[in-house]
């Protein structure tokens, strides 16, 4: 969940202190690393350690304890939540049952992420290998080994499949049976329409209800496009959501392809951390406009401290890797190719022009598309034209039927040559017009309306009628004129009137006037409104294992949740200052700070030292020792067994606002 839909879900609670937070971060990211830097140090590493286990997972406070260690005790995680919380960098939602879980915005962490990489850079401490962008340097590279691939370069992907899903289900339906299942016949249409490797996605496990009857490629783009809101799951179909729709194809092809990683991230991808620091890891490697090797991803994993707690191994990690660049891959997300044993990669960046001209009407009827054109242009295109083929460069053909399906859609002789003319780099050649002319002549002059009226599109037409009317019996006897334009028809003979009116080149559009919900709609010069919030599954076919969307959205105070371990047993007198204690009172300090997970600071010979005790221990022999670790240290470090006996002077730590 990111800052927009946290904004939209608080929008109308006038009382959530955080709304209007999450509006500034999602209107201006810069915000974002303002507020992480007003944070103070050890809420700064609290929250770092937060990013380091969780990424965008949800977790409970009980996990804040399983974190205690040398960078941020346990006692130091749960200070920090209550500022976290106040500042936005840190969200919570309440589950039906009671419980709080705290998780860190998606679009706050890949800020961040970006941040710490960069400051990497800048410190010379890491260096990502990258290779210029350049096509002889694409061209050196080999396919993916195994699994039927055969380009370096990206495939068309989810982008593509998307499209012809959506173009599908505005021309046919996506009905559902009366389990709500899709259609046998929808499915193996979609089956034969879409191109997406599905078994590109088969390391993450996914799980699809119904797997036998519907195919992996079909439910995962059904499942994509309802997560990004592009359809909705009605009783009876899955219905097209227009407006949405319209933001989607106005997306640059960067941003789209984008959404589509952050949505297999989030509910495709296992409930892990490194998971999803990979897979946003190497997000930002390829929009570096370089090329980057695997080992990038790993050297970051190293370089941040992913790889330290994790009980995989390098080649585990590195196959990880490669799971996520070959799912990517598929996606069309990122080009991804071998060079010396080693995988190389680099994000799509593409930019589309909505208004551009860029189509090439050819003077044989054919359109040609070159690939960056936009999903705008290439929608209005299905509406009147046939997808001949697709290649580099896709070819749609402009024929009657074609042309008279687009009349069914609503368009005209008008907007067809408008649209070609405004988007064709070449012109529109006049024969082509002159046909398209003709062609609206010969289709579409007159239509059955619902009221069982015979409409016509002007006076010429309707003297057509007339003239027609003169010269048939049949039509005499059905049709009744009514006004300039309009005929009523005996509602038993509708069909009769139409092949007695196709006699006389008078055919009516099969689309019956005021059924406008089944038209394409016209997108490319429409405004595009905002977007919608995607929050729901609405019942998506894959199950995700993210349900923070399905929690209630929380307000309340930290202190019920943070100080459920009261603090009693803490004298006042133990944090005040540094100095000595009988040996009983040390043994009390060191249980306290080990069963509220804070830290000791501890004077031996004239040296003070500051510790985190992990555990105590009395020996046969009476001799006491606590294991703990000696700070400053990494967290790699292991810990230590110390003597108390020597310590000359103690003071417990307690980060403020606990006690």
């Amino acid at each position: 969940m990111n800052t927009y839909q946290l904004w939209k879900r608080t929008e109308q609670d006038k009382e959530h202190p955080r709304s209007q937070q999450w509006r500034t971060f999602n209107d201006n990211p810069a915000r974002i690393a303002e507020a992480y830097a007003a944070l103070s140090e050890e809420h700064r590493v609290s929250y770092d350690v937060m990013i380091d286990r969780t990424a965008t997972l949800p977790f409970a406070l009980d996990s804040l304890r399983k974190w205690h260690g040398p960078q941020a005790t346990g006692a130091m995680l749960r200070a920090a939540c209550g500022s976290l919380l106040k500042s936005g960098l840190l969200a919570s939602v309440r589950t039906s049952w009671g419980e709080r879980l705290l998780f860190i915005p998606k679009d706050i962490y890949e800020h961040l992420l970006a941040m710490r990489l960069d400051d990497a850079f800048s410190k010379n401490d890491y260096v990502p290998e990258v290779a210029e962008m350049e096509d002889a340097f694409l061209y050196s590279l080999h396919p993916l080994p195994g699994g039927g691939v055969i380009s370096v370069e990206a495939s068309k992907g989810m982008l593509t499949d998307l499209f012809q899903m959506l173009v599908y289900a505005m021309n046919e339906g996506l009905p559902l049976t009366a389990k709500g299942n899709l259609h046998k016949r929808a499915i193996t249409r979609l089956d034969s329409l879409l191109r997406l490797d599905g078994q590109a996605l088969a390391s993450w496990n996914i799980k699809i209800p119904f797997a036998e009857s519907l195919p992996v490629h079909v439910a995962i783009v059904l499942d994509m496009a309802l997560r990004l809101g592009l359809l909705r799951k009605d009783p009876t179909s899955y219905a097209v959501q227009i407006e949405q729709l319209k933001w989607w194809f106005s997306l640059p092809s960067h941003e789209a392809l984008r959404a589509i990683a952050e949505v297999v991230i989030e509910h495709y991808l296992p409930n892990e951390a490194l998971a999803r620091h990979i897979a946003y890891s190497a997000l930002y490697y390829g929009s570096l406009r370089k090329w980057s090797s695997e080992e990038s991803v790993v050297n970051a994993c190293r370089h941040l401290g992913w790889l330290e707690d994790s009980e995989h191994t390098y080649e585990a990690v590195r196959e990880q890797i490669r799971d996520w660049l070959r799912t990517a891959h598929s996606l069309g997300v990122c080009d991804v190719g071998t060079s010396d044993g080693c995988w190389m990669f680099r994000s799509i960046q593409q930019e589309e022009g909505v208004h551009q001209r860029v189509l090439f009407v050819q003077p044989d009827f054919e359109i040609m598309v070159p690939p960056h054109t936009s999903f705008l242009i290439r929608f209005e295109l299905e509406v009147f034209a046939e997808l001949w083929k697709s290649d580099q460069m896709d070819t749609y053909r402009l024929t009657r039927d074609s042309f008279e399906n687009g009349l069914e859609h609503g368009r005209s002789v008008q907007s067809v040559l408008s649209f070609l003319e405004n988007c064709s780099l070449t012109g529109v050649p006049g024969h082509v017009r002159d046909a398209i002319e003709m062609w609206g002549r010969q289709y579409g002059r007159v239509q059955f309306a619902k009221v069982i009226l015979l409409r016509c599109t002007d006076a010429d037409t309707a003297q057509a009628v007339q003239s027609a009317m003169d010269s048939s019996e049949p039509l005499k006897r059905w049709l009744i004129p009514v006004g300039a334009l309009d005929y009523i028809v005996d509602r038993e003979h509708v069909d009769e009137v139409s092949n007695q009116l196709a006699r006389f080149e008078l055919p009516p559009l099969q689309r019956w006037g005021g059924e406008e919900r089944m038209r394409m709609p016209c997108l490319w010069q429409n405004e595009v409104r905002e977007q919608e919030e995607l929050e729901a599954d609405h019942e998506a076919p894959v199950y995700s294992p993210s349900s923070l969307q399905y929690y209630e959205m929380d307000t309340g105070s930290m202190a019920q949740d943070v100080d459920e371990n009261s603090y009693d047993d803490i004298s006042s007198q133990w944090t005040k200052a540094l100095r000595p204690y009988h040996t009983s009172t040390k043994r009390d300090m060191v249980m306290a700070a080990i069963r509220h997970q804070t830290q000791l600071e501890v004077e031996e010979e004239g040296r003070t030292h500051v510790i985190v005790p992990l555990t105590s221990k009395v020996s046969d022999d009476k001799s006491w020792a606590v294991t703990a670790y000696v700070l400053p240290c990494l967290s790699s470090d292991k810990p230590v067994n110390l003597s108390p006996e020597k310590w000359d002077k103690v003071r417990l730590i307690v980060p403020e606002g606990l006690l």
